[in-house]
């Protein structure tokens, strides 16, 4: 895993570095800003006692850190369904990434010891178009599986799958219905 620190991005005079250079410190500070947010707080702790409800025994690790990622991925769910196009003109614009500036920026930045990995990565990331997935419930589901075995934990069963996907159901529906927050990062 690789990690770019914000607060210690090297710029250079390469536009394509600087505006990569650029995102990257917007990300950090807008992710910054929501994961210390009442809404980010409130709705991670509303999913990990909706976990806790259905009485899983795959969620046995970490489960805050499941929740953290199924509000990120529900928040796109609403995203995609109330804004259909929202994936493509991400994708649009991702497509326009030469792969060769992401693994100059990894180099410049970290001590990876091969930054054209992370160059394959953003190909393979681009060319899956994996977020389109979040709209479905085996997919979303399958992601969180895998996540969670990541973290230790033993796969979910066939029926926890089945059981996970009324949990989803039931965050969406509540997430659909609060109004997201404005930060002070919003134009």
């Amino acid at each position: 895993m690789v990690k770019l620190h914000p607060q210690k991005l090297v710029y250079t005079d390469i536009p394509e570095l600087m505006a990569l250079t650029n995102g990257v410190k917007q990300h950090y500070f807008v992710d910054g800003h929501f994961h210390e947010s009442a809404f980010f707080e409130e709705n991670t702790a509303l999913i990990t006692e909706r976990i806790k409800q259905g009485e899983f025994d795959c969620f046995n690790k970490r489960l805050y850190a499941i929740s953290h990622v199924m509000l990120e991925i529900v928040l796109d769910r609403v995203l995609l369904s109330q804004y259909p196009d929202i994936c493509e003109n991400l994708y649009d614009m991702i497509n326009r990434v030469e792969t060769q500036y992401v693994s100059r920026l990894v180099e410049i930045n970290t001590a990876a010891s091969d930054p054209d990995s992370i160059g394959t990565h953003f190909r393979v990331f681009r060319e899956r178009r994996f977020l389109f997935d979040y709209a479905y419930d085996e997919r979303f589901t399958g992601i969180i599986n895998g996540i969670n075995i990541r973290l230790g934990n033993p796969p979910m069963t066939e029926n926890e799958q089945n059981r996970f996907k009324n949990v989803i159901h039931d965050i969406e529906k509540t997430i659909h219905s609060q109004k997201f927050p404005k930060f002070r990062t919003d134009s």
